[in-house]
């Protein structure tokens, strides 16, 4: 009788995944740094941004601070700067608003009489210091309400023009004004009268 062999089968191990694993790792490894870096450029990108506007918003404070000072400078210390600046003149006459803009500290009186105007224009309102205002000799059908935007206006000469009415509100949105030169218009005695002198809305 034959001897029965028994040969034993031999394992076959199953191949690993060893190579593609690592290879997965490598993949998520790189996307990991690749986000990490855009992560930083984003945060770089940020911090700059925010360090320029935050240098133009302190700037611009510091412009409108330095404003605002200049703005709130009581009187006596704001003429004594115009008057070093121009010169010893704190107030001075014009007969045009070109001119009086370019030198807006000194110009006080705006005579514009006799130049047929019918109205003024807006730029008018730029001349912050305008005490008095000259309009005789115009045609001038109704009070210039632009004139209501100019608070420092202590006098208004609207002599000879067409007016047939003054607003009656015209002393509170004037809270300096003294008087109001109405001779010459549309309006009768008693208005004119009334105007001529004013007291000063406190």
């Amino acid at each position: 009788m034959e001897p029965y062999n028994s040969t034993p089968q031999s394992d076959e191990s199953t191949p690993t995944n060893d190579s593609s694993d690592s290879k997965r790792n490598k993949t998520k490894l790189l996307s990991l740094g690749t986000i990490f870096v855009l992560l930083i450029i984003l945060a770089i990108t940020l911090y700059l941004y925010v360090q320029k506007n935050g240098s133009q918003t302190i700037n611009q404070s510091k412009d409108i601070n330095n404003q605002n000072a200049a703005a709130n400078l009581p009187e006596e210390a704001r003429i004594k700067e115009v008057k070093e600046k121009y010169d010893g003149i704190v107030c001075k006459q014009f007969d045009s608003i070109e001119e009086a803009l370019k030198e807006v500290e000194i110009a006080c009186t705006l005579d514009l009489s006799g130049q047929n105007l019918s109205s003024i224009p807006e730029e008018v309102t730029g001349l912050k210091y305008l005490n008095e205002i000259i309009l005789s000799d115009n045609n001038f059908k109704s009070f210039p309400e632009i004139l209501t935007q100019i608070p420092s206006l202590v006098s208004v000469d609207l002599t000879n023009n067409q007016l047939s009415s003054i607003p009656e509100d015209i002393t509170a949105k004037l809270p300096n004004l003294q008087s109001i030169k109405l001779e010459k218009n549309n309006l009768s005695e008693e208005i004119v009268t009334k105007y001529s002198e004013i007291s000063p809305t406190q």
